[in-house]
């Protein structure tokens, strides 16, 4: 069914430079309607479930079969069930699970939402690092990096003009937890070159997104979410 979604995706349109703010608004506004839908469908996808359905439980194996790596990644881990087991489940919502611009495709005024089976009972604030998280792989191309912030800014805006922004908060933690999740994908496979070096540059950025969420105070603005972003880095 699928495949048969009329429309672009609007990762193809963002590499063609034809997406225009007026998408990613549309884009954000339907993120936040997927977050303001009241059904509860499942229990909650926690930083547990999260280390077993997306890491495929390898993260603490990672760790164990790279010593230089082993007390950043265990201290990811440590921190993320941490803050879950403090914080509780009182800020879940539906959320898409694997929200980024190749799941979307636009028909003039329509938007087709893809790739419906990732749905769960967790926090939102996953689908908006994973958003932010997909930009700034697009933006690592410099020819495109401008032209993607303002698209960034445009989503940013759209998304918290309905949404709180205690969901800004918790955003470096997740996209830690993005970080730590390709690791696991690179470990697991262990078939692409260089893969040794690249694990250990996905947990530093992971750590950097964790010392952010601890030494910045909880964005409130537009401006702020954008400076908490950028001290996020996605660079490999």
């Amino acid at each position: 069914l699928m495949e048969e979604a009329p429309g672009n995706p609007l990762k193809k349109m963002v590499k063609k430079q034809t997406a225009k703010p007026l998408q990613m608004k549309r884009f954000a506004s339907t993120l936040a309607k997927i977050h303001r839908f009241p059904l509860v469908l499942s229990d909650p996808f926690t930083i547990e479930r999260h280390l077993k359905v997306r890491c495929h439980s390898l993260a603490e194996p990672m760790a164990a079969a790279m010593p230089n790596t082993s007390d950043e990644i265990l201290s990811i881990i440590e921190f993320a069930k941490d803050f879950q087991q403090r914080s509780g489940h009182e800020y879940f919502t539906m959320s898409h699970g694997d929200f980024h611009l190749s799941q979307v495709h636009l028909q003039k005024h329509i938007l087709w939402v893809l790739d419906l089976d990732p749905i769960h009972y967790g926090d939102p604030a996953y689908d908006v690092a994973m958003v932010l998280f997909s930009l700034k792989l697009m933006a690592s191309k410099k020819s495109l990096t401008e032209y993607i912030n303002s698209l960034r800014d445009s989503f940013i805006e759209s998304y918290f003009s309905t949404m709180e922004w205690d969901i800004a908060r918790r955003v470096p933690l997740h996209e830690a937890m993005i970080h730590l999740k390709r690791a696991c994908k690179r470990f697991r496979f262990q078939d692409e070159e260089g893969w040794e070096e690249l694990i250990p540059k996905q947990i530093k950025q992971a750590r950097t997104c964790i010392a952010v969420m601890n030494s910045d105070s909880a964005p409130n603005s537009v401006s702020e979410m954008i400076e908490i972003s950028e001290k996020c880095p996605v660079i490999y």
